[in-house]
């Protein structure tokens, strides 16, 4: 019974990996491969374990609004009430990041 408990606590942890993983590569795929940019409105400021707080941001598409989460940098200092350019998957817009997670002119936005 001990040993079962064991296989099945270990398969839950590598699943949950695996998953978030794959999410994450998925993810980056479809907004490379088929970008849509938008214009989001940082909302509110979270600060936990990281060197450096984290801003939830929202933005409206096709009536639905959408959130996400962007990190602050060395580079770029956020507020609440600023705009942010966010890069979404138009078939599932929650599949979203902002622009500054991609390396500089991996993808072509223009909403500035």
């Amino acid at each position: 019974m001990k040993a079962i408990k064991s296989l099945l606590f270990v398969s839950l942890f590598l699943g949950i990996i695996i998953y978030g993983s794959y999410k994450t590569v998925i993810s980056n795929y479809l907004l490379r491969k088929n970008p849509t940019c938008i214009k989001a409105i940082i909302f509110d400021r979270l600060t936990g374990k990281t060197s450096y707080p984290v801003y939830p941001y929202s933005f409206t598409y096709q009536t639905k609004e959408y959130t996400g989460l962007a990190q602050e940098n060395r580079a770029e200092k956020l507020h609440i009430g600023d705009t942010v350019c966010v890069v979404f998957y138009k078939v599932y817009p929650s599949i979203n990041k902002p622009l500054s997670y991609f390396n500089n002119g991996e993808i072509k936005c223009n909403c500035k």
